[in-house]
């Protein structure tokens, strides 16, 4: 009771009905400010909301849909895509394998980033970035397509398990990602 939902844009200002942006927060369960810490606290909360660092939208219904974190955003073709979208679409083609969906920088400087697909542990022979593309091409539109894919034998993880997205990303980074 009590806690209202708005999704604005970088400007503050309220989005449409659909449109994708910043979730702000507000309600009696909110926090005045983070402990010890005014210039978190002065770019967080702003008269009574709270700045959240996730995506979203709210549909006609006033129903929320997270898109996902911010700092976990691609930008590929100047399109913000959450890797989130991307392993949805593609969970089924994966056979159980753990993955997620990284980038790289494009080498060519086109598209900004370059989905990569990043599984975890050794090589199955059934995983090539020629057959996965193939596998996604009805699922997802092409520059969502992986277009690198990478085997790690382990991905760097929060001491809950979830995967550390910026440090996998530094990771790829520093190695040699072949691109189709």
């Amino acid at each position: 009771p009590g806690c209202r939902i708005e999704i604005r844009d970088s400007d503050g200002n309220l989005c449409p009905v659909g449109k994708a942006g910043t979730i702000w927060i507000t309600g009696p369960h909110i926090a005045a400010g983070y402990w010890c810490n005014p210039k978190a606290t002065a770019m967080s909360f702003v008269d009574g909301w709270f700045k959240t660092e996730d995506v979203g939208n709210l549909d006609d219904r006033g129903f929320l849909r997270f898109i996902g974190r911010k700092d976990d955003m691609l930008n590929i073709g100047g399109e913000n895509v959450s890797p989130v979208v991307i392993e949805q679409a593609i969970q089924d083609q994966m056979n159980g394998q753990t993955f997620c969906i990284s980038a790289i920088e494009d080498p060519e400087g086109v598209y900004g980033d370059i989905p990569v697909l990043c599984i975890e542990g050794s090589d199955p022979t059934s995983f090539t970035i020629e057959n996965i593309r193939v596998r996604l091409s009805p699922v997802l539109t092409s520059h969502h397509i992986p277009r690198g894919l990478i085997f790690l034998s382990e991905f760097p993880r929060t001491l809950n398990g979830k995967v550390r997205r910026g440090a996998l990303r530094d990771a790829l980074a520093a190695q040699d990602v072949s691109l189709i």
